[in-house]
């Protein structure tokens, strides 16, 4: 009996040794488990161990061996969970408690394990989701094109003396190729953008480079830097000047090399309308390296404002004020000609101003054009400034008719003469205009000044690709020009087709007949004949 009972208190030692042994065992893990997942998650996790002391403090009558039963399986499963054990044996407890502990191990360490996956995925997770800043985009590149390949032929210019420049009798092929790239505008911050527009160009008459192993030469039509922020734009280099209706500043686009500026330009946005303020100082000439003094020497500048405010008043309105003016700073020791021994001479200073209105609508069925002008300064005549003043006028008048496929127009126009019997200069400078749209289409008629005509215009859609136009001059000269002739100077009849072949693509035809007055050498009839292909892209 005392031998049972030694037994039986060894027997219960060893259980409660085991069972102390068994909750350091597990708490300790419990506490690794608890460190583990902290560690992979990054935030305060319930562990294993508070688990299993609140297993105890809810079971406060179940043995040692069942609360850390309960702790074993509360760390394995991850749930708080009553083993209910009180009726077990001790040996039960214990093969209950090394299953619980082995199982708390095991399923512990894979738990940490499984919890650190899941934290670094779901730290991946939070990465992936979190804005990653891209590279920025390089910047957009805008093509433009301008190609065409034109066949002229002129007849009679000779005769009557007006052969000239590009207007020579005979015929011939011209070419314009054209590549424009246009950098899109750069966000370079403080509300400011920054673009740049590239468009080189070769163009010419077929057949004239020295051999067939010689190349055109390319060159630059437009080359500028244009700096803009959310009212002002500002660009700098070289670029076209194209204002209205071409009739002061244009870009004689149908000439194969078309016309180009030097120089800086600003707009200023008036309102969302399209209203708008233009400023430009551009370099005609300049006589660095050969005229030095004074500043400035050799030097011609075209420079003005241009506004166009049509769209303040009224939806529809072209309403366009300008100043415009032609600079020629004085020069000192200007040479009198090509030959040294004719010495040199000191050129005067001269600035000419141009002051202009222009307004045009559509009102309905009708609609009209209006421009007019005047002129005043200075002007050089050789190496004098003389007083100037001149004027011009143009209106025009049409109606469309058959839903608009229809319009038919009439137009007078005026640009002053020189007045032999006064000393100011009163013929009209016409400046930089594209004048082939407004003197007819022959160019027989010359420049525009000391010029009148009355024009009829009839054009009709013959179908959705096909137009069809008929113009009517009659020429007259308001002074005696360089011949002595003044009054009816002739009349020209243009007969023009155009086919549109595709977008942007184009077919266009031409015959024109001029019929000279008697101010010309010959009466006889003028021809001229143009058929033009070309491909425009925006």
């Amino acid at each position: 009996m005392t031998t049972d009972k030694v037994g039986w208190r060894r027997s219960g030692a060893a259980m409660v040794a085991c069972a102390l042994y068994t909750a350091m065992v597990g708490q300790v893990r419990a506490q690794e488990v608890e460190a583990a997942t902290a560690t992979a998650t990054g935030t305060e996790t319930a562990t294993a161990a508070e688990t299993a002391a609140a297993a105890e403090t809810a079971a406060g009558t179940e043995t040692a061996a069942e609360t850390e039963t309960a702790a074993g399986t509360a760390a394995a499963t991850g749930t708080e969970t009553a083993t209910a054990a009180g009726t077990e044996t001790a040996a039960e407890t214990e093969t209950e408690t090394g299953t619980a502990t082995a199982t708390a191990t095991g399923t512990g360490t894979e738990t940490a394990a499984e919890t650190g996956t899941a934290a670094e995925t779901g730290a991946g997770a939070e990465t992936a989701t979190d804005p990653v800043e891209e590279p920025p985009a390089p910047p957009a590149l805008i093509p433009t094109a301008s190609l065409f390949t034109r066949f002229e032929l002129r007849e009679g210019y000779d005769d009557i003396g007006a052969s000239r420049a590009r207007f020579v009798e005979g015929d011939a092929f011209f070419y314009r190729a054209r590549l424009g790239l246009g950098l899109a505008p750069i966000d370079v911050g403080d509300g400011l953008m920054v673009s740049l527009q590239l468009t080189p160009q070769a163009s010419g008459k077929l057949g004239t480079l020295p051999s067939t192993v010689a190349d055109a030469a390319l060159g630059l039509h437009e080359g500028y830097f244009r700096v803009a922020g959310s009212a002002v734009a500002l660009d700098l280099g070289r670029f076209e000047l194209n204002y209205g209706d071409a009739l002061i500043i244009g870009n004689l686009g149908w000439h194969q090399t078309a016309r180009s500026f030097d120089g800086l330009r600003a707009r200023g946005k008036l309102d969302d309308g399209g209203s708008f303020l233009d400023g430009f100082l551009t370099v005609l000439s300049e006589g660095h390296g050969t005229l030095t003094d004074p500043a400035f020497a050799g030097d011609q500048y075209f420079t003005g404002v241009y506004a166009g405010l049509g769209p303040m008043i009224a939806e529809g309105l072209a309403l366009d004020l300008y100043l415009l003016a032609l600079v020629t700073p004085a020069a000192d020791d200007v040479p009198v000609s090509m030959d040294p021994a004719d010495g040199t001479a000191d050129r005067d200073g001269a600035t000419e101003a141009t002051l202009g209105v222009r307004a045009k609508q559509k009102v309905g069925t009708f609609d009209y054009r209006i421009e007019a002008g005047i002129q005043g300064g200075e002007r050089l005549v050789g190496d004098s400034a003389e007083s100037s003043f001149a004027y011009h006028g143009d209106l025009e008048l049409g109606v469309s008719f058959a839903d608009g496929r229809v319009r038919l127009a009439a137009e007078g126009l005026m640009a002053s003469g020189e007045d032999l019997g006064t000393a100011d200069l009163e013929a009209w400078n016409q400046l930089f205009p594209t004048a082939h749209k407004f003197l007819g289409l022959m160019d027989v008629i010359g420049a525009r000044a000391n010029v009148m005509s009355g024009v009829l215009h009839l054009q009709g859609k013959a179908s959705d690709s096909l137009t069809l136009g008929l113009d009517g001059h009659l020429f007259s000269r308001p002074e005696q020009n360089a011949a002595g002739d003044d009054g009816y100077a002739g009349a020209e009849l243009d007969l023009i087709a155009k086919l549109a072949l595709g977008k942007g693509l184009g077919l266009r035809g031409v015959y024109g007949v001029f019929l000279p007055g008697e101010d010309y050498p010959s009466e006889d009839a003028v021809h001229f004949l143009e058929v033009h292909l070309g491909y425009t892209l925006k």
